[in-house]
């Protein structure tokens, strides 16, 4: 779905840069790339035979990028990034949800703190001793350690 966002990207640019803007040499260019081309003191001249190199270039391209290190590890990093911040979501909320069924009412310094923490394994305590408890004050929280509102 990436690989096939990028190539319509790409070639939608060549194409406009095919048909719209501006007319030379009896072609039609985008005018941000005669400019660059005349800044460079270079001529601009894409014959009709050079299109299919073209097009053959930008459905390569995505699939290349996907080769590259760098490019594979920031998407791998931003993929595990998502999913771990869902996951911490989805606990955070069944907490929250654990500690109202059984609680009715829950402080709202519990409640911003639950939604402060990041720590999955602090979340997972918490959610354990809730199963557990039999009053909020069995849960572990470290309400008098909380500075300005903020969880340690």
């Amino acid at each position: 779905l990436f690989r096939a966002f990028l190539y319509d990207m790409w070639k939608g640019q060549f194409v406009q840069s095919r048909k719209l803007h501006a007319k030379r040499n009896n072609q039609w260019y985008n005018r941000d790339t005669i400019l660059i081309m005349e800044v460079h003191g270079m001529e601009l001249t894409i014959r009709e035979e050079t299109w299919p190199y073209i097009d053959e270039f930008f459905r390569n391209v995505p699939e290349s990028m996907r080769k590259v290190p760098t490019f594979q590890e920031a998407l791998a990093k931003s993929e595990q990034s998502g999913v771990q911040s869902g996951v911490q979501a989805g606990v955070r909320r069944t907490l929250l949800l654990a500690l109202r069924h059984k609680f009715d009412e829950i402080p709202e310094e519990v409640e911003q703190l639950i939604e402060a923490t990041n720590n999955l394994e602090q979340l997972d305590q918490w959610l354990e001793q809730t199963l557990d408890a039999d009053a909020l004050e069995e849960i572990a929280f470290p309400l008098d350690h909380m500075v300005d509102g903020n969880a340690p």
